[in-house]
This record gives C-alpha cells, structure tokens and sequence, in this order.
C-alpha cells in the first residue's frame, strides 16, 4: 500500500510540473498567470494575444508596432504606463475598432428599452436602441418589439425599423426583436481570417451573433414593405443588424452613410482588470458584400 501512494505520489507531482512548464510557456497566450506579471509581461501577454487573433496582425506596419511597443514595455514601471502602449497595439493590430477599457471607465450605460408605435394608417414605427445588459434584460429587450409585432404586424401596410444613434452592443436581443420580419437560415457571417461563422435564425433562436435569443411561438410577417433609418452614429452590431436586412427585396434603408465599425470583436480581460476589445473578423452579408471599416451608405440618402 505504501509503495502504491509513493507511486500516486510521484504521478500527481509530475503532472504538477507539467502543468506548471504549459503554463510557463502558454501562459502569455492564455493569458494566465501564476504570479503577479510584471509590466513588461503585461504588455507581452496582450501582444500575443493581438498577434494571434487581431484582424491587422501582419505585415511590416503590425511587426514595426509590436517591436516599438515591447521596447517600450521593458521600461514601464506601472500597469498604468502600460495603457497607452496596448491601446495603441491595438489600433494597429484590431483597426479603429478596438480599444482598451480600463477599469474606471467600464461603466455600464442605462439601459434603452425600444419603443413601438402605429399610426392610423397603419403604419409601424419601431425604435431598436443600442443594448448591453442582462440575459433577463435582453429577453425584456426582444419582447417589446417581438409581441407588439405579434399584436400588430400583421395588418401593418409598412414598418419603420430606427437605429439611428444606435451605437451598438449585443446583436442577439436586437436580432430577436425583429426576427419576424426575417427569413430563417443564415442571415449574415463574421469572416476571420478565412473562417466564416453564419449568424442564424432558426425556429425564433438567433444564435452566432451576440447573446443566443429564443422567442416562443416563432412567427413571421410577410410581404410588408420594411423602411430602416440609419445615420451617421449607427454603428457596431446595428450595423450587423442591417446587414441581417441586406439583400431582401421588401427593405431599403434611409438617411446617411454608417459609422463604418462592420466587424466582430473579442473581449480579453488583463491582470489589472483592464479589457481588451480585439476585432477579429469582417461583417459579410448574404449578398456577399463583405464590410468593415468603410460606412454602409443607405439605399436612399437623405
């Protein structure tokens, strides 16, 4: 019996070691840490991370910035320094996209819930806000515009879909709200670097985009002309949410071109709590049109 604990011993302690060495050398990937990192293994840890994921992450510009910013690195005394060399990776490597957030300013805006209305002609007007919240939130979110569809899209003789100022956040409740008005199957992609993944709709679940929603009793209105509102401060996931619309024949959209930020991010937290927001991929369309940091223009310009 002695023998055999000496054995399991041993074994455990070999598997320690092991986990240890990984964790030595992919640690940086991971971005996991078994003590404290210095500053210089700060910045080295978001580098790598940009490196391997970030959409720009090639080429001489990319290599140029990574050498200046872990130079300057293995100076830095503080988390704080550090800031301002990620956050300037991060543009070259992720695009006008991306950006830190540090802790003291990751505050939560207040939540917009979207309004409904219909005139007597009717005539649907839905404002779609910019939406970051709970999962229960995000359920409110969906099903003020999915029941009031469901009450009154039906008789409607056009629909009104505003995002202007909608400056974006998680795509799934906002997708769930209007999911009525869109067919089922893939309704758009996020290219990353050659690696396609389709937002879907399916049975009422959007799924691949943001949060996965589920509406019960999934329903859809047809053959009712759709107008979308956008403007300059559309931005982000609600210009995914209008490309979701992109390609079908009762749609167009009015007003100015978008803020032009068509791509899909990544969020990595730091040690410090600080958090990456890495952009990986381009939006792309059912069409084919693929977007990303150049404005949608709308089909009809105010």
């Amino acid at each position: 019996m002695k023998k055999l604990i000496k054995i399991l011993i041993t074994l455990l302690l070999i598997i320690a070691a092991a986990a240890v060495a990984f964790l030595l050398r992919y640690g940086d990937l991971l971005g996991i840490n078994i003590i404290k990192p210095s500053p210089e293994k700060y910045v080295k840890q978001a580098v790598v991370l940009m490196d391997s994921q970030g959409i720009y992450a090639s080429g001489d510009e990319w290599e140029k910035t990574k050498a200046e910013v872990l130079e300057k690195a293995a100076k830095a005394e503080s988390y704080e320094e550090c800031h301002e060399l990620i956050n300037n990776a991060l543009k070259v490597a992720g695009g006008k996209h991306s950006r830190l957030i540090t802790e003291n300013k990751n505050n939560a805006a207040e939540l917009e819930m979207p309004s409904c209305e219909i005139d007597d002609r009717d005539k649907i007007y839905i404002r779609i806000p910019a939406f970051s919240g709970s999962t229960d939130e995000g359920m409110k979110y969906a099903e003020t515009v999915y029941d009031f569809l469901r009450e009154n899209g039906a008789d409607a003789s056009e629909i009104t879909i505003d995002i202007r100022d909608n400056h974006g956040g998680d795509m799934g409740p906002m997708v769930a709200a209007v999911s009525p008005l869109l067919p089922d199957g893939e309704l758009m992609y996020f290219d990353m670097k050659g690696t396609k993944q389709a937002v879907t709709l399916a049975g009422g679940t959007v799924s691949g985009g943001g949060s996965q929603v589920t509406m019960d009793d999934p329903f859809k209105i047809k053959d009712v002309p759709v107008r979308i509102l956008q403007n300059e401060e559309t931005g982000s996931s609600a210009e995914a949410l209008l490309i979701c619309f992109r390609g079908l024949d009762n749609v167009k959209s009015y007003g100015t071109p978008t803020a032009g930020y068509c791509s899909c991010n990544t969020t990595h937290k730091l040690y410090d709590g600080a958090v990456m927001l890495l952009t990986i991929g381009k939006d792309v369309a059912r069409t084919g049109e693929e977007f990303c940091e150049e404005p949608i223009a709308p089909d009809v310009t105010d």
